[in-house]
């Protein structure tokens, strides 16, 4: 038996992670880490009669390749005769309609198909791959974005799954690194996929693992991994003394509270709230309790005296209009500074400044005005119109900044412009167009 095979042997016949007879749904992307798991827990199912099935996400990010990592993973689960689950998602839609980086939305897609799967089969064990390696990059990159203990001490090796606590997650390869997966596969001649994408320095995470981690390694600590998980673990004891500090101190003013413990009870809240906890927020709401202060997507949270959060209706929709001739319209509005020509003759090229309309769908005067509610606009080359605020979401606008934008309304009551969109369907230029009618602006601030 081979080191790590005895090793994760005893991991698990020490830490008691599955009982006999126990389903174990094992999350496989096709890549090293995931195909080693998925072979050392075949070969243990035997032995303690566990049922393995196997879960993929097909992200859809890679073209050919995804469809090519969800063939291979299946055809890895029939050979070792375990069901599979696997699901394919539009994560770049997902990202651009949730208004979320693609790393969270595939993280959410995960989320949501590992879930649907433990429920169809019935499973309250899910094993994933995460090794030494993540591990470390997860610190530093934690470190970068200024985490706490909490976020600093890391993942564990079994811990509640976020969607469903009742389901427990398993990460038995977290004390290997890469380099010791990579030398059992090749002894044991287990086939995975490369992930091209895991090359893309434009990804910090990437930018860790091939920059940052080699040099450190490098020029100041060739054991970094030992050290940093190490200190992981100290910080995980350090959370749990907090954790213990913090319910021997339940029922006293939020107040009287010391600082580090108002930050820890900030923290729950804002997770409470699903808005990520990040320093600079937290420190904002503890500097003005009582006081309105934005988070990030446009959120407005208040601080009350007993340390809970208090998620704010949005501010009104902001009423200022100004009604301007499609002729001779000039000026400023809301930060803007406009003007709107009807051309005197057709020009032979449309490609010159400003967006252009059909002046007849246009009319005599046009009305700017800010965003309302159930505003509904049919931008150019959509079949129909659809809600302003799925948009503004799609075209990841900022909340705060949605009330501010100008739009158009032409003498009809439509909607033919919206600022930092395309413009309207109803008043493009078609080949029976006979006058055309410039817009030029520019943003000189947000009011």
């Amino acid at each position: 038996m081979s080191d790590l095979r005895k090793q994760i042997a005893e991991l698990f016949a020490d830490k008691r992670l599955v009982k006999p007879r126990q389903k174990l749904l094992v999350g496989v992307s096709g890549g090293l880490d995931s195909m080693v798991l998925l072979h050392l827990l075949h070969e243990l199912a035997p032995e303690h009669r566990w049922q393995l099935g196997v879960v993929h996400v097909n992200h859809g990010l890679r073209g050919r390749a995804s469809g090519a990592d969800e063939r291979f993973v299946r055809r890895a689960a029939e050979r070792l005769e375990c069901p599979v689950f696997a699901e394919k998602h539009d994560v770049r839609a997902l990202s651009e309609t949730e208004g979320i980086s693609i790393e969270m939305a595939a993280r959410k897609a995960r989320h949501e198909a590992m879930l649907r799967a433990a429920r169809a089969w019935r499973c309250r064990k899910l094993a994933l791959a995460h090794h030494l390696d993540d591990q470390v990059e997860l610190f530093f990159l934690r470190l970068l974005r200024g985490a706490g203990l909490r976020g600093l001490g890391g993942m564990v090796l079994q811990s509640p799954f976020p969607p469903d606590a009742r389901i427990t997650v398993l990460r038995p390869l977290l004390e290997f690194d890469r380099g010791t997966l990579t030398d059992f596969a090749k002894a044991n001649r287990i086939r995975f996929r490369e992930d091209a994408s895991n090359q893309d320095e434009d990804i910090l995470r990437n930018r860790v693992r091939h920059r940052l981690l080699p040099m450190l390694e490098r020029d100041f600590q060739p054991a970094l991994k030992n050290v940093v998980s190490r200190s992981m673990g100290l910080l995980r004891d350090g959370e749990e003394l907090a954790a213990e500090a913090m319910r021997l101190s339940a029922g006293k003013e939020f107040a009287s509270l010391p600082p580090a413990f108002q930050r820890r009870v900030l923290h729950g809240e804002l997770i409470r709230l699903g808005v990520a906890p990040d320093y600079d927020l937290v420190h904002r709401l503890l500097a003005d309790p009582g006081q309105r202060v934005s988070a990030p997507g446009g959120l407005i949270l208040r601080l009350n005296p007993n340390g809970e959060l208090e998620l704010l209706p949005e501010s009104e929709f902001q009423t200022g209009e100004k009604v301007i001739s499609a002729d001779t319209g000039e000026g400023s509005f809301a930060g803007l500074d406009y003007r709107g020509r009807l051309l005197k003759r057709q020009p032979k090229r449309l490609d010159g400044p400003g967006e252009k309309f059909d002046a007849e769908q246009i009319g005599a005067q046009v009305l700017l005005r800010h965003w309302r509610a159930g505003d509904r606009f049919q931008p150019i080359g959509m079949a129909s119109a659809t809600k302003l605020q799925d948009l503004f979401v799609n075209a990841k606008i900022p909340r705060d900044r949605r009330r501010k934008l100008v739009i158009m309304e032409n003498e009809a009551g439509e909607i033919v412009w919206v600022e930092g969109l395309r413009i309207g369907e109803v008043a493009k230029i078609r080949a029976e167009t006979r006058q055309i009618w410039r817009w030029q602006w520019k943003r000189i601030a947000f009011d």
